[in-house]
């Protein structure tokens, strides 16, 4: 039977066909239609590219020819438009969108062609994805090595922020092939510390956001580091005079800036800054020198050199020196204050060769004498009505000399002359109507000569010699009137010639002496109140005592003997 075969594109007409070929019953005719499709799912949208495709279940009785997807961004796109061509045939098939624009809604059908024409799947819409947005936060706490800025991001582009952060270079439009922070992800503002920057310098800096599209970056901003403070190390310090010294500076970094001013600074304390004693030197020079002047002679003092650009002043290793002492040759003799403020602004720490009177009405404090350490002569200090004490004296550990005070109407102790351990000749207290001890010699320990303490009338003690050992020639205590024992003596053990105690009427025991073991001739008279000798037993005891002995015209005078049986006090 001869078959016949038609196309039908309209539906109507088809049908009216059908029912006339049924009318037929010598023809056997096979109708071909266009074939039916459906429009896949888009998938992995990015800013330029998707996934869809189809799914052919019916060819329409004739080969599919040609099939895909295509995509406008009007509605109904055609295969007029962009489109895909994915083969031949019935069933699923995948296509490839490429070429799209970034942040754009499409329209997408599948479509399918065979003889009779070509068909379209279910239309979908889609939208790709896009860059972020940001822009590039203000540069903030610059120094020289450090900055900090940050970003805001407006707009994720459809998809997660994966990475963050700013880059920066010294070239205009850095990129995060540069150096650049990671700051987390995310549309949250964001903060960007910068770091390991170099001073004095220029940077561009940007902003950037990563997401799946990919990486966009901010505005431009630029700033500059600032300059550093200058480098520099101290010279070693040279030519120490009394007075004088010389050192400098090497500098080894400017900072990037200008250097307006450098030198030495120094101090009595460590870590000296320009706030101190300094010198301006020439400015801008590698190497410099520096001559300090108006130095204190026998003073230690702490140095650095310094150098100041824009960024501020910055200082090189500490170095330590003493200057040399300034001696006074031959004696003085002070008799106002102002020569004593004279010896303070010079800075003499030694008398060589004569020694230091000081006496006069106008003198009220020896403060100004407190660089003195040695005298290798006589201090003397008489005749004053001022002075309360010797507190200016405080540094002098050496005395060749005798030491006199005598005649001080005003002085009260000897406080000031705690460092002196001996005294070369000998020492002579008298006449110091407001003396009421000795407090101050607590550390003599031996007198070459001899100990006159003589008509202080408010002498009650003689505390202040409790360290005193030996005394070389004799100890003479004679016309204290308010003198009541010698406690003050109870670690002396040698007098070398003679001990005499006569004429303190208010003596009552002498049991300071309890340590002498030693001595010469021995005359203890006219001390009306004294009753107790016990304090020279052992001296008499141990045959310490051997030249003349004589004890007469006291409150109680016991014999040699009386004393060696401890018939010694009433």
């Amino acid at each position: 039977m001869l078959a016949k075969i038609i196309t039908m594109k309209k539906p109507l007409v088809l049908l009216s066909f059908i029912f006339t070929l049924l009318g037929c019953d010598k023809n056997e005719t096979i109708v071909k239609v266009i074939p039916t499709i459906t429009t896949t799912e888009l998938t992995n949208i990015t800013g330029t590219k998707a996934i869809s495709g189809g799914n052919i279940t019916e060819n329409g009785g004739a080969n599919v020819t040609a099939k895909g997807v295509c995509w406008s961004t009007s509605t109904s796109p055609t295969t007029t438009d962009s489109h895909t061509n994915d083969g031949t045939g019935t069933g699923s098939f995948t296509s490839q969108l490429t070429n799209l624009s970034e942040n754009t809604t499409y329209f997408i059908r599948s479509y399918a062609t065979n003889s009779v024409g070509t068909v379209y799947g279910n239309q979908l819409t889609f939208s790709t994805l896009a860059l972020p947005t940001i822009t590039t936060n203000a540069i903030t706490d610059i120094t020289t090595t450090n900055a900090t800025s940050g970003g805001t991001i407006t707009g994720d582009g459809g998809a997660n922020i994966t990475t963050r952060g700013v880059c920066w270079s010294t070239a205009t439009n850095p990129t995060t092939s540069d150096s650049f922070t990671s700051d987390g992800t995310g549309t949250e503002d964001f903060t960007s510390q910068l770091a390991n920057l170099t001073e004095n310098t220029t940077y561009y800096l940007r902003s950037y956001a990563t997401n799946s599209v990919g990486t966009v970056y901010g505005n431009e901003l630029s700033f500059t580091t600032s300059k550093r403070i200058p480098v520099l190390t101290t010279l070693p310090i040279t030519e120490i005079t009394p007075n004088r010294a010389t050192s400098g500076g090497n500098l080894t970094n400017n900072g990037g800036g200008n250097i307006t001013a450098n030198g030495v600074c120094w101090s009595t304390l460590s870590n000296p800054t320009i706030s101190d004693d300094f010198t301006v030197d020439s400015s801008g020079t590698a190497s410099f020198t520096s001559f300090l002047s108006n130095l204190r002679p026998n003073t230690t003092y702490f140095l650095r050199s310094y150098a100041t650009n824009e960024a501020g002043t910055g200082y090189g290793n500490e170095l330590s020196f003493t200057t040399s002492e300034l001696v006074l040759y031959g004696s003085t003799t002070i008799t106002t204050q102002e020569h004593i403020d004279y010896i303070e602004e010079r800075g003499y720490s030694k008398v060589e060769g004569g020694g230091v009177y000081i006496s006069g009405s106008n003198i009220t404090n020896l403060e100004g004498l407190s660089s003195l350490h040695s005298i290798t002569g006589d201090l003397g200090i008489y005749n004053t009505t001022g002075l309360t004490n010797l507190i200016g004296l405080g540094n002098l550990n050496s005395l060749g000399g005798k030491l006199i005070i005598n005649l001080n109407k005003a002085l009260i102790n000897l406080e000031g002359l705690n460092k002196l351990t001996t005294i070369g000749e000998y020492v002579d207290i008298q006449e110091n109507d407001a003396l009421a001890s000795l407090d101050g010699l607590n550390n003599l320990t031996a007198i070459e000569h001899y100990l006159f303490i003589y008509n202080n009338n408010s002498l009650t003690t003689i505390s202040g010699l409790n360290n005193l050992k030996s005394i070389g020639y004799y100890l003479n205590i004679n016309s204290n009137a308010l003198l009541e024992n010698l406690d003050g003596l109870s670690n002396l053990e040698s007098i070398g010639q003679s001990l005499i105690i006569m004429n303190n009427n208010s003596l009552v025991n002498i049991n300071g002496l309890s340590s002498l073991t030693s001595t010469g001739s021995l005359s203890i008279s006219s001390n009306t109140a004294l009753n107790n000798l016990c304090g020279i037993r052992p001296l008499i005891g141990n045959n310490g005592n051997s030249g003349n002995f004589n004890i007469t015209s006291n409150s109680f005078n016991p014999t040699l003997q009386d004393i060696k049986d401890n018939n010694c006090s009433q």
